[in-house]
């Protein structure tokens, strides 16, 4: 239910029912699905006018639609409900004109569409069986988008960029000029009916094209290649590319600047101290303005800018707990209205439209989910637009809390706990340690129904933010942010640190985690075996050396043999390093019962590091259970797999803690 009305779609409904909108009574335990099933509504966006409002939404069948809600009625229209189809991007070109990612089985980039909404909405085809990515809006001519075209479902087959016609309509109902060909030659009708152009090729020599940039008037402007490792920035003049100076290996790319010519970057050698965010000039490589510094974190975040004046006005990122820093005197006393009318929330500015009288506010704590409002200035009004997880109730939810933990160099890092309810000194519950993926990536205060589904079992949970985590890795050297052993020793120290605390019960502590975090639960069976007394490991790495080789026989589509190589050696020459940082090859000294879990289909993380690891657990005697989901990626993306995981999860726990 949004804004009371219910989605309707003609599609075979999950076998999990996911019809229930409310919260199960106060005296049942909450279900498994409820907090895994995906959230009801995400991604909203303001077409320009701000008479329409866009979203991802998800309906009883576990699938995600297009949702396009009229401002003035809050009628609801749901676009492209088929089968085994979802849609997982979309960008508005008009106030009328909306664009649109398709994917298959959850798993395979598959078309995009346009949709001219009125009061019989049509959608078109604009280019089937292939991976297509918006680059750009053109300003001048919003209905010829900039794309980057691969072809083929698993993107291989890199096409470059183009100017695609958004405005021309081709027959997708299969008429008379096309009824006799093969859906794949019509397929490709589609495809090239609708290029105007391709853009300027970059030069192959320079590497793997791994993006693509426009500039503030929506025009292709920058192309990003990375080659031995090494990314570099290239600039399009005069339907040409040219090399940037700019070493990438010294900057994080935001965005384009409001000054033309420049883009926001942020230092990544800082010599430790926080990362500032400054404008630099893509043609020469000269510093220009610094932007922004926050005194004890590196900026990882948005940088947000007004859709009428087309300024950045404000920077939005996390700290210990998330932060809005505004440059705009109208954009602080937003927040600070905004702040008062939510109290004890965190109320994140998340889209206008184009005259900035209407917002979008995304508004969520740690006990409640986002729910997302709109703000009209002008009648001094706030909306609900929906809640994204109606069925769970915040009060049942428990607070997470900020610590603090030091590793081996004195460095301070921050961790999250959230301690189930009834949990004292006098009664301290179970502790699951659980590291975050990544491991570039880092944990943030806020609603996370994971940790909250593992509360709801009675166990306290521990997320540190370990080194290489962003916001952080000014305190460490480049070297520091590649070495595992050092992030697992910061996961350790961080479990101790907790468990000094006299919160938990130090002899009831397992180490779970998913992709990195997979690999960190695994070191932590294999180093610490009297601290954990079990370990789930979901989608893990456990070889690095096979990692790598793995990733070179796809080395010509994906970077990631290259950056492997480049930041951790070649494992012929680096035997040593490789053999320390893999748990795999040490699974003879677990003590400990290990749950293992992989998706078949993974193309992230092979599927095969599990199967070894699983085959070793039973060559050595190690007591463990696996569960191997078929039809799944790098996670779970069905909700019958997901409340099957996690079944299985709370049943290994509960046995082995």
């Amino acid at each position: 239910m949004i804004l009371g009305f219910t989605l309707v779609t003609t599609v075979t409904r999950s076998a999990v029912d996911l019809s229930r909108l409310t919260p199960v009574p106060p005296d049942q335990t909450i279900p498994v699905e409820d907090f895994f099933r995906p959230g009801r509504i995400y991604s909203p966006s303001l077409n320009k006018s701000g008479t329409r409002v866009a979203a991802i939404t998800s309906g009883e069948d576990d699938k995600t639609m297009l949702l396009i809600l009229d401002v003035a009625t809050w009628k609801p229209e749901i676009l492209y409900a088929q089968n085994n189809k979802e849609v997982y991007s979309y960008k508005w070109l008009t106030d009328d004109r909306i664009m649109f990612n398709v994917s298959k089985d959850k798993r395979f980039a598959d078309s995009m569409l346009v949709a001219q909404l009125g009061k019989k909405t049509k959608m078109y085809y604009l280019f089937r069986y292939g991976l297509t990515q918006i680059v750009g809006v053109p300003k001048a001519d919003p209905l010829k988008p900039i794309v980057r075209i691969k072809g083929g479902t698993d993107g291989r087959d890199d096409l470059g960029a183009a100017v695609i016609n958004a405005k021309l309509n081709v027959d997708t109902g299969r008429g008379a000029q096309t009824e006799k060909m093969s859906e794949w030659a019509f397929a490709q009708f589609i495809n090239k009916q609708h290029i105007v152009r391709l853009l300027p090729e970059v030069d192959r020599d320079w590497g793997q094209v791994t993006a693509f940039q426009a500039d503030r008037e929506g025009e292709l402007a920058y192309a990003y290649t990375i080659r031995d490792g090494i990314p570099k920035m290239h600039v399009l003049q005069d339907n040409k590319w040219s090399p940037s100076p700019i070493d990438l290996d010294a900057y994080h790319v935001h965005r384009v600047a409001d000054t033309v010519g420049n883009i926001l970057v942020t230092e990544a050698l800082t010599s430790g101290a926080p990362a500032k965010v400054y404008e630099l000039n893509v043609a020469t490589g000269k510093v220009g303005e610094m932007i922004f510094q926050d005194e004890a974190y590196s900026f990882a975040g948005e940088l947000y800018r007004d859709r009428r004046t087309d300024r950045i006005v404000g920077a939005i990122y996390d700290r210990a707990g998330p932060v809005s820093v505004w440059f705009d005197e109208t954009y602080q006393r937003l927040q600070t209205a905004l702040n008062a009318f939510f109290p004890q929330k965190v109320v994140r500015i998340y889209d206008s439209d184009d005259q900035a009288r209407l917002f979008i506010v995304r508004v969520y704590s740690d006990q409640s989910p986002p729910a997302y409002h709109l703000v009209d200035l002008k009648q001094n009004k706030v909306t609900l637009i929906a809640d994204s997880h109606p069925w769970l109730d915040p009060n049942r939810m428990q607070r997470t809390n900020i610590i603090q933990f030091t590793t081996a160099e004195a460095d301070k890092l921050d961790a999250y706990v959230t301690l189930p309810a009834g949990a004292s000194k006098e009664n301290p519950p179970p502790l699951i340690v659980l590291p975050h993926g990544g491991p570039w990536a880092r944990d943030r205060w806020g609603f996370n129904a994971e940790v909250q589904f593992l509360a709801s079992r009675g166990y306290a949970v521990l997320q540190p933010n370990y080194r290489g985590s962003t916001g952080s890795g000014w305190k460490f050297s480049k070297a520091d942010q590649w070495d595992f052993v050092k992030m697992h020793d910061d996961v350790t120290r961080a479990t101790k640190a907790l468990i000094r605390s006299g919160y938990v019960d130090p002899d009831r502590v397992a180490i779970m985690g998913s992709s990195f975090g997979g690999y960190l639960a695994l070191m932590g069976a294999v180093h610490e075996p009297d601290l954990y007394q079990c370990a789930i490991t979901f989608a893990g790495v456990f070889d690095w050396e096979e990692s790598v080789k793995t990733a070179a026989l796809f080395k010509h589509e994906n970077p990631e043999y290259q950056l492997f190589v480049r930041n951790l050696g070649d494992p012929d020459e680096e035997a040593e390093k490789y053999e320390r940082f893999s748990p795999g090859r040490q699974v003879e000294q677990i003590r400990i019962p290990v749950f293992v879990a992989h998706g078949k289909e993974d193309n992230v993380v092979s599927v095969r590091e599990s199967r070894r690891l699983i085959h070793d657990l039973r060559k050595y005697g190690i007591e463990h259970e696996s569960l191997l989901l078929s039809g799944e990626g790098h996670g779970t993306a069905n909700i019958e797999n997901s409340v099957e995981l996690y079944s299985r999860i709370e049943t290994f726990l509960r046995e082995h803690l």
